[in-house]
């Protein structure tokens, strides 16, 4: 028997997890304390890699528009805690990032109560919402819940949070009044021009990118169809998701999502209704068509990247169009391009500010 396993044993659960958390204070957050920096919260584990893209591109936009404090990444399962270990070396002028997505509203609901608890927590710091979704269902439930989280997020003294499109913007305005409130494209589209093919690799392949949870718009049945239909027509069809089953975390994530990218790289065109499916489109250069989900999210942030000649907007997945447009796409000369560094990323840090 180990000394873990001993101290386990004597100690019993939950006095042994207070010891966990209490040596991870002493060993990390405590040498923190005197110094400037930045806590990010709400950091996903799971192995959805559009939320993991996020964490990595946010990451990079601290690093570089940031530079100037030290930051600390706090995973989402960690909330409930580390928020009291956290709050004993903050200072006045120190920051709080959370996590983005599309995850404000009732759909992810553990999200949004960890959320809640943050601001809650946290109430006379100023806290910073990485660029987000907002979605409460026009229900009974999405209403209550929406009520809960106006409370809350209302009586935060500086809360400010980015809309990554403009119906959520409209709504954030309209429900979260006491917030500050900013516009500005998905935090993973802050990768355009930073993600390359350093391995050369050749675009040889069809590839499909489908959800099959609950944000799908597509039904299963015409899902299976227009999938026979693409591999009775295209013999180098590949089907992937960009959902795995695998515990993803800071130390692994840029390696796995390289990975993951350079399946794009070795695509021809993506067939995709996944929004993190498009914008990984959009900053691997990859031709791609897609369509909506459930939400307002994906239609309303292809307008961030509308001028790209490579990626296309459909309604439906219907055979007949799409194989047109792969032919088309396959066919282009001519990639565009657009900046939104300049009008957007940039600034981003004097408007949080």
């Amino acid at each position: 028997m180990n000394l873990s396993e001993l101290l386990y044993k004597v100690l019993g659960d939950e006095k042994y997890n207070l010891l966990l958390e209490f040596r991870y204070y002493n060993k990390i957050l405590k040498k923190m304390k005197d110094k400037k920096k930045i806590i990010y919260m709400l950091v996903p584990v799971h192995g959805n890699l559009g939320d993991q893209a996020i964490a990595y591109a946010s990451g990079k936009y601290l690093e570089d528009k940031f530079s100037d404090y030290e930051v600390i990444q706090v995973n989402c399962e960690d909330t409930y805690k580390y928020s009291k270990w956290v709050k004993k070396i903050l200072n006045k002028d120190d920051l709080i990032f959370l996590h983005g997505g599309g995850n404000i509203g009732n759909h992810y609901i553990y999200e949004e109560n960890a959320r809640r608890y943050i601001l809650d927590k946290f109430k006379d710091f100023k806290i910073i919402s990485f660029t987000q979704t907002m979605f409460f269902s026009n229900n009974e439930e999405g209403r209550k819940e929406l009520n809960i989280s106006k409370k809350i997020y209302n009586s935060h003294t500086d809360l400010t949070i980015i809309a990554r499109e403009k119906t959520s913007y409209k709504n954030m305005i309209k429900e979260f009044n006491k917030c500050k409130i900013i516009l500005n494209p998905d935090i993973v589209l802050y990768l355009n021009d930073k993600i390359n093919n350093k391995n050369k690799l050749k675009r040889n392949k069809i590839m499909t990118c489908l959800r099959s949870d609950k944000e799908s718009y597509m039904s299963l049945e015409d899902k299976e169809k227009f999938l026979n239909r693409l591999k009775e027509n295209y013999n180098n069809l590949y089907v992937f998701d960009t959902v795995i089953d695998k515990i993803v975390k800071q130390e692994n994530r840029e390696e796995i999502l390289l990975d993951i990218w350079n399946k794009f790289f070795e695509s021809k065109v993506v067939i995709t209704d996944r929004l993190h499916g498009m914008i990984f489109c959009a900053i691997t250069k990859t031709p791609c068509i897609v369509m909506r989900s459930l939400d307002h999210k994906v239609t309303d942030s292809y307008e961030w990247i509308k001028e790209l000649n490579y990626i296309r907007f459909v309604d439906m997945l219907e055979f007949e169009n799409v194989d047109k447009i792969i032919k088309e796409l396959t066919e282009l000369e001519h990639l565009s391009t657009v900046n939104l560094d300049d009008n957007y990323f940039n600034k981003l840090r004097e408007k949080v500010m």
